[in-house]
């Protein structure tokens, strides 16, 4: 027998996944978003679950934003957070942190070239 909350989770979570399986066709889109508030120099990664084909209901869909003049004072990366945050609409998280720092780089899963829109 079957409840209709769960009938409504099961849809809302199908409907999700649904969107989720979409990403690629949204990144014309964030990558023009990106460079117009961040400038023409910037790129944009897409890495993890999503470029690996893992996606779950349970996911995101992870992007970097690299930047050819990385913020460096305090101000100017609680700036580009903001910024960041702006385009994402506050549904996701905004780190500001060298590339290099990152496990996605150093783990390989950041290189040029490599899951890159833009």
């Amino acid at each position: 027998m079957s409840f209709p909350r769960e009938d409504l989770a099961i849809e809302i979570q199908t409907w999700k996944l649904r969107e989720l399986l979409k990403w690629r066709d949204y990144l014309e889109i964030l990558v023009e978003a990106v460079k117009t508030v961040f400038g023409k120099g910037a790129e944009v990664y897409v890495f993890g679950s999503a470029v690996e084909g893992k996606l779950t209901v349970d996911s995101d869909v992870d992007i970097a934003i690299v930047l050819e003049e990385p913020p460096r004072t305090s101000r100017e990366k609680i700036q580009a957070t903001e910024q960041a945050m702006e385009i994402d609409g506050g549904e996701g998280r905004a780190m500001v942190v060298p590339l290099r720092d990152t496990p996605a780089y150093k783990g390989g899963a950041l290189t040029p070239g490599r899951s890159k829109a833009g």
